[in-house]
Order: structure tokens, then sequence, then C-alpha cells
């Protein structure tokens, strides 16, 4: 396709598609868990965050931070479950043991999940009339 016969209603479709992914991957990089994951991660894992994000791939994203957040959590030091709780508002958590840490942590990191998946759609019929730019024509 040449750039001559784009039409210009399917570039601004384009266009608003791209802007949400990214408004969606912005809600995730301000997420406790991504600062989280961020400041607990190596070189070769920040490496990978950084290639994630130049993907503009939120639902990637997610799914990384999941894993991570869920690797072995009940093999995790106390203190780093802790933090994690934290993080999570989870209440009382100094009080709890190693596997209550662990289930609470997983049940709010899978809602939290559940509330980032969902995303505004852009619905527009093929025969549909476009708005007048208020720029005219």
């Amino acid at each position: 396709m040449r750039i001559k016969n784009i039409n210009p209603i399917d570039l601004q479709l384009f266009h608003h598609k791209k802007l949400l992914l990214v408004r969606r991957q912005d809600r995730v990089v301000q997420t406790e868990e991504f600062i989280f994951i961020w400041k607990k991660a190596n070189v070769t894992e920040r490496k990978e965050i950084v290639r994630l994000l130049k993907l503009v791939k939120p639902d990637r994203l997610i799914d990384y931070i999941d894993a991570k957040i869920n690797e072995n959590l009940v093999d995790r030091p106390i203190a780093e479950l802790r933090s994690l709780a934290s993080h999570y508002h989870i209440k009382n958590y100094s009080r709890k043991s190693r596997d209550q840490l662990a289930k609470e942590i997983k049940e709010r990191q899978d809602y939290d999940s559940k509330r980032l998946q969902k995303q505004p759609r852009v619905i527009i019929k093929q025969n549909e009339t476009s708005p007048v730019s208020r720029w005219g024509s």
C-alpha cells in the first residue's frame, strides 16, 4: 500500500489503537507490583523488562510481572514475603506465616491481574461515517 493511498480515517484508527496500548502499558508501569519487580531485578531481568516495554505489549508485561511475583513464593525469605504483602496492603502481614502470606499475595496478585486485563475497546463499523474534524473538512 502506498502512502498516498492511505485513508486518513484508517490512519487515525491505527494511531488511536497504538495510543490505547501505550496508556494501558503506562497503567501497568505505575503499579506497585512493577516497582517491586524493578527494584528486585538484576541487570538481565531489567534488560528483559525494557525489551518488553519497547515492544508496547502490555499483556506480555503483565504476564512477566505475574510470573516473577509467583516465582516460588513459599521458598522466598519471610522478609521478602512481608515486603510483598506490604506492597499489596495485606493487613497484619507481620503476624502471618509464610504459607498464609504466599496464599494471600497470590490471591491479591490474581485480582490485580484481572483488573489490569480490562481494556477499553474501540469498535468502529466499516461503513460508519467519520466524525467531522475540528479543523474542518
